[in-house]
Parts: C-alpha cells; sequence; structure tokens
C-alpha cells in the first residue's frame, strides 16, 4: 500500500487503527497533542542543527502526521481546511525581494488579501476552548466571592459553579 497517495485517509486509518478517537477531546487531549507537535519539531530542528538530512526529511513527515492526526482527533475537516489554506495562498504574490530570504523570494498577502475562514470548522475545538472559559469565569467568580467576604463571619458563601449551571448558588 502506498500511503503517500492518500495522505488524509491514511492518517484516518492510522487513528482508527489506534483508537485515538476513542475518548472525549479535553483540554489535556489538546495540550497533549500539541506536546507531541513541539517535541516532534524540536527533533526536526535539531536534525537540522547537526546536518543529519535522513532525520530532517522524517521529522518533517512526522510533523505532517502529528498535525494531521490532531486535526482527525479535534475533529476538524483536514480535506476542508487544507483546502481553505491552498486557495488563500495562491492569491498570495510574489514580493519585494527580503535581505534574509536566501532564495530571493518573498510570498506576500497582497491589498485586500483575505484569509481562510475555518469558522464552520472547529470540529471538537469551540466547546473544548468554551468549557476553558468556563472554568476561567468560575475561577474568577470564587476569587470575587471569597474577597467580598473577608472579614465576614457567618455568611453563607455562594457556589459560582452552581450559578453558571442554573442552580441557586447556595448549598
Amino acid at each position: 500500500m502506498n500511503y503517500g497517495e492518500r495522505p488524509f485517509e491514511s492518517i484516518k486509518e492510522f487513528a482508527e487503527k489506534f483508537n485515538f478517537k476513542d475518548g472525549e477531546v479535553t483540554e489535556e487531549v489538546v495540550d497533549y497533542r500539541m506536546s507531541l507537535l513541539t517535541e516532534e519539531y524540536q527533533e526536526t530542528v535539531g536534525a537540522h542543527m547537526v546536518g543529519n538530512a535522513e532525520e530532517l526529511v522524517d521529522g518533517h513527515i512526522d510533523l505532517i502526521v502529528i498535525a494531521m492526526g490532531n486535526l482527525e482527533i479535534f475533529g476538524v475537516d483536514a480535506h476542508e481546511a487544507f483546502n481553505r489554506v491552498m486557495v488563500a495562498n495562491m492569491s498570495k504574490v510574489l514580493g519585494k525581494r527580503r535581505e534574509s530570504d536566501p532564495e530571493g523570494k518573498s510570498i506576500m498577502k497582497p491589498e485586500g488579501w483575505v484569509g481562510p475562514d475555518h469558522s464552520d470548522n472547529h470540529g471538537e475545538l469551540d466547546r473544548v476552548y468554551d468549557e476553558r472559559e468556563r472554568e476561567a469565569a468560575i475561577t474568577e467568580a470564587r476569587a470575587a466571592v471569597e474577597r467580598a467576604l473577608e472579614g465576614s463571619e457567618g455568611v453563607r458563601p455562594v457556589e459560582p459553579r452552581l450559578l453558571f449551571e442554573g442552580g441557586s448558588g447556595t448549598s
């Protein structure tokens, strides 16, 4: 089988084979998947630094596999996201050469350039980040209650989580 001919499908098969999508996508899952990407990036840069062509090539492919796997696990349609990015990228233009560019090419965003819109293709990420905001709001509300009650004896504190969940806030 030549997996390179169908990379998106290959990533889906890999994720299914190892049951990567069995659990709920949580912030901890996203953190872990991002740490894998960071680790592989560091290894790839390290391969470049020591002049190891084999590991540099392997590292680039591993970065693609991890990144595409992340999108699969997060429930993002990678085909659609890739297409939108490429449509936007193909509308860029060759710009003035930058001193730091040894190839003499500088791809630039022309006036009025519009980047890709993935707002309808975030998979589970919106839910994960909504939960993060909710937890941050609860933590802040708890701190505010504690500050308000400093020096007040005999007052029952309000549990902010219950307010967010539609409860009365008192126990």
